[in-house]
């Protein structure tokens, strides 16, 4: 939540400058505070004394991302908070995004949901150049795009039993992580992982693979008057991929794109009864949090 304060409205207050490649203090203290609320506020024991998915993390982070000895991980893990958070102010900027992306990739789906839309929270209020999406963070495109792949997202969770469709999420990511490769994005590898997201899914409908036989048009499937897909989409997937993108803004446009028409065959897929009927709901919207109850970590 950004406040448009006195200062602000009278000019007396500069707009933050756009964090890339960077990070000030301010950011980094609302990261820290996502972390407080989301993972080291949760580090208990379920009701049946197993414990929560946050210990697993932890474990993990000492294990693979600060490559620690194991004997050093102490029982109460609460109590390494400080040390933690004296690294965690130490990290270079990007260090901070790969410390986001490992613990993200690690969370169950409804914890993963609430984590990113805090830590976007937390990106979008300090102005910085980064929007977390499906455990990846990649340089924001614009509220169109990421809104879309991150509905597509959304869907393909509600369907992980399914491990075709879970294949797709994974390519999807994949491209993903491919765009928010440094020092410099990896285009091709992104158009890939988008086109193979898509056309893995396609593959698995009666429909589309009816129409596809013995065909060398990757797409051709699209067209199937049982999928009934608007021309316009079918036309702009069967020429997307023609050529490889040569700039950032061609990638995101490409994987917008098979973002859009994955959701879009998801929802014909259960409406032809070809996959289960799944009730997916939007992806829970930032609740108002007028008073940051959301960054307050109250003693067990």
């Amino acid at each position: 939540m950004t406040d448009n304060l006195f200062s602000r409205r009278h000019g007396l207050q500069k707009e933050p400058e756009l964090q890339i490649q960077s990070m000030n203090t301010n950011l980094r203290t609302a990261l820290w505070n996502v972390l407080l609320a989301r993972v080291f506020g949760k580090l208990a024991c379920n009701y049946d004394g197993d414990i929560t998915q946050e210990y697993h993390v932890f474990i993990a982070l000492q294990k693979h991302f600060f490559r620690l000895p194991m004997d050093e991980l102490e029982r109460q893990l609460a109590s390494r908070r400080e040390w933690y958070k004296d690294v965690f102010s130490t990290m270079e900027w990007w260090q901070v995004y790969d410390f986001f992306e490992f613990i993200a990739r690690r969370m169950i789906p409804y914890d993963l949901q609430e984590f990113e839309r805090d830590t976007n929270d937390a990106l979008a209020r300090e102005n910085a150049g980064y929007l977390l999406v499906g455990g990846s963070v990649v340089p924001i495109a614009d509220d169109v795009a990421s809104e879309s792949i991150r509905q597509t997202l959304h869907h393909l969770r509600c369907f992980r039993d399914i491990e075709w469709i879970q294949t797709s999420e994974t390519s999807l990511k994949e491209s993903l992580s491919a765009l928010a490769q440094r020092p410099k994005p990896d285009l091709q590898s992104a158009a890939l992982k988008a086109s193979e997201s898509l056309s893995g899914l396609l593959a698995q409908l009666p429909e589309a693979r009816e129409s596809d036989t013995e065909s060398t048009d990757l797409w051709r499937g699209l067209r199937s008057p049982g999928l009934n897909l608007p021309t316009w989409m079918t036309q702009a997937v069967t020429s997307a991929w023609q050529s490889p993108p040569t700039d950032a803004e061609e990638a995101w446009a490409l994987v917008t794109l098979a973002a859009s028409t994955l959701r879009l065959l998801l929802t014909r897929a259960m409406a032809r009864g070809w996959i289960p009927q799944r009730e997916i709901q939007a992806p829970e919207a930032s609740a108002p949090d007028p008073w940051g109850e959301r960054h307050i970590v109250r003693p067990r």
